[in-house]
């Protein structure tokens, strides 16, 4: 009977609650007599003369003890036993036997018998004894449930990881005990050389000490979030790793269970957005400062070449100071070009007393 049978069949036994006991003796009123010992106890038994039929009644049913007679006709108890637990290896085997030897007590336990009891027997030691291998079965039944139940969901979470787009591994004393496909092929490297390694050998050597001081952090019981550090791979080259690693324990140590994910195209954006705005930064400084050398060139230009008393237009309306001074004519002397310092007198199509010219001025008027 396979594992997943076994199993099966203790889950069976558990929900029907009840021990169900083949006794096997050529002596028809021993058979009797302890059938209706065992059923007066509220255990259900069935009795067979035969070790023959015994088999056959054992593959037909379902039983979880067999109290069987060492000796009898075609077939001894040992050998009895040893056939039953070829196909049946969770039933539990109890012999009784009048002729008690080192020899048949020895074989009796390499052939799985968990009792062996001599006779003349009292029928209370048989029943504390049934009854000890009875809760030594379901506590069996119990661990086989329990056991399933964990091969179930560790290959639901096996496959889980497996399959994720995520570097998966386990790493104890900073050796990676188990690690993903996914882990295998951003590194590049086989699986032999993932087994057993060091992770601190994969580590960037600028990244070690904040990859160290990290697993420490988590190991002591601090509660860390992802951090990022680069990782070598087979090629030579690094990629940038999003980290996420949390505590766990694996076959009774201490585990770091680590998640990679290739962050690398993303860090490769985020530096060039970075060196693109230094640039951008760097080429409007450089536009600003010369603009405002040009601005300061020409007002030192303007201020150096106009006579005293002569003055733009623009600089007339806003004053030597850069402020507007309302009291400074707004208005030019006619055929001129130049502003006057007086204001225009009513009723006059010029004004009395304008700025002399300046006399580059008059020659280039008079060229034109």
């Amino acid at each position: 009977m396979t594992q997943k049978q076994t199993a099966s069949f203790h889950k069976k036994a558990l929900m029907q609650n009840e021990s169900r006991i083949l006794i096997v003796d050529d002596d028809g009123s021993l058979c009797k007599c302890v059938e209706e010992a065992l059923a007066g106890n509220g255990l259900s038994c069935t009795s067979v003369q035969d070790p023959i039929k015994a088999l056959k009644t054992i593959h037909g049913g379902q039983y979880e003890i067999a109290i069987l007679d060492i000796n009898m006709p075609k077939m001894d108890g040992i050998s009895l036993a040893k056939e039953i637990k070829k196909k049946h290896p969770h039933l539990g085997i109890i012999i009784i036997t009048g002729y008690g030897s080192l020899h048949n007590a020895v074989e009796a336990i390499k052939a799985g018998v968990y009792d062996f009891i001599q006779k003349p027997f009292k029928i209370d030691d048989l029943l504390l004894s049934v009854k000890r291998l009875g809760k030594l079965l379901e506590l069996e039944r119990e661990v086989a449930s329990k056991t399933e139940d964990l091969k179930k969901s560790e290959k639901r979470y096996r496959t889980l990881i497996e399959n994720t787009a995520d570097g998966v591994a386990l790493i104890q004393k900073d050796k990676i005990v188990f690690h993903n496909k996914a882990l295998k092929k951003i590194l590049g490297y086989d699986q032999r050389a993932l087994n057993k390694g060091k992770l601190q050998d994969l580590i960037y050597a600028d990244d070690r000490e904040t990859a160290s001081r990290y697993m420490k952090d988590i190991l002591s019981g601090s509660d860390q979030g992802p951090t990022r550090y680069r990782l070598k791979k087979k090629d030579g080259s690094v990629c940038w790793t999003s980290v996420n690693t949390t505590l766990m324990e694996y076959q009774g140590q201490p585990t770091l269970l680590s998640s990679f994910r290739d962050i690398t195209p993303s860090v490769e954006m985020d530096n060039m957005r970075k060196d693109m705005e230094r640039m951008l930064r760097h080429d409007m400084r450089s536009q600003l400062i010369g603009i405002l050398g040009f601005i300061n060139r020409l007002i030192t230009h303007i201020v150096n070449r106009t006579p005293v008393g002569v003055l733009p237009a623009h600089s007339a309306v806003w004053g030597a100071t850069g402020k507007h001074d309302r009291n400074l004519p707004r208005h030019l002397a006619p055929g001129t070009g130049l502003l006057c310092t007086k204001k225009r007198p009513p009723q006059s199509s010029g004004c009395s007393e304008t700025i002399p010219r300046c006399p580059a001025r008059i020659s280039r008027q008079e060229k034109h």
